[in-house]
């Protein structure tokens, strides 16, 4: 980790031609230690370049490359705030400069403000999604205090002010942590729901290392320090016996009916 750069270095995009998509990524790591996230094993610290190097990349991929959609992949987007952020928005509208943007990972609700939803719609945001993973207090206490449903709500507010319509605002949850029922995953779906949020299901993987792994070994049925294929998240190895195909399925189907027509 320590031959790394400081800050991710600009992809080789000349080797492209036309890209009409493409991922960016502006920071490395993030300031926040989530007992269930590798972020931290995987970056120590945080950096990220500057928002004036950050247009030129984005200008450069949409007058060169013909880039209509771009998606960050930076784990904390809004690290220390929304200041990084407008001042990047603000930068690419000065130089006119259009796309459409997707958020894909999830942008931290405690750092966002009603003047950052007017920047993102004015510049293009297509794609708005937090990272709200519960709704159980105590379980985001667990997790590192987070969001909490008072931050999706203020958000959800300055996102409506500035054109967004419910079902355009997403929240991850997670589910299939240890000791996690589904009922309470449930929960956490109606309480998003009923905060004009569409929630979408994140499916836990036990990460060695971090300050969940202990939990995970201890609750599930493999042998997950010997067999890493356990770690994979499509058998959420370290779910509660509840946690059925069935059920699961059910639950999945809980996020999709209000925005199937």
């Amino acid at each position: 980790p320590s031959a790394l750069p400081q800050v991710p270095p600009p992809p080789a995009w000349e080797l492209y031609g036309s890209l009409p998509t493409a991922a960016v990524l502006f920071g490395r790591g993030c300031f926040r230690d989530c007992p269930y996230c590798a972020s931290r094993l995987l970056n120590p610290g945080f950096s990220r370049r500057g928002p004036g190097d950050a247009a030129d990349e984005i200008e450069r991929l949409v007058c060169s490359h013909a880039a209509s959609d771009l998606a960050f992949y930076d784990d904390a987007l809004l690290a220390g705030g929304d200041g990084w952020l407008l001042a990047l928005l603000e930068e690419l509208d000065r130089r006119e400069v259009r796309v459409r943007f997707h958020a894909i990972n999830a942008m931290h609700l405690k750092g966002f403000t009603p003047s950052l939803a007017q920047a993102m719609r004015r510049a293009g945001f297509r794609t708005v999604r937090f990272g709200l993973e519960t709704a159980d207090p105590a379980r985001g206490e667990k997790l590192g205090d987070k969001a909490a449903l008072d931050d999706l709500a203020r958000a959800a507010e300055g996102l409506w002010a500035a054109g967004y319509a419910p079902g355009e605002i997403g929240v991850y949850l997670l589910v299939g942590l240890p000791g996690q029922r589904p009922a309470e995953v449930e929960a956490g779906i109606r309480a998003a729901l009923a905060a004009g949020a569409r929630p979408y299901l994140t499916e836990y993987s036990p990460v060695p290392g971090t300050a969940l792994w202990p939990e995970a070994v201890a609750a599930a049925p493999f042998d997950l320090a010997a067999e890493p294929l356990y770690h994979n998240n499509t058998i959420i190895s370290a779910a509660h016996p509840d946690f059925t195909p069935a059920e699961l399925q059910r639950l999945k189907n809980l996020t999709r009916a209000p925005f199937q027509g």
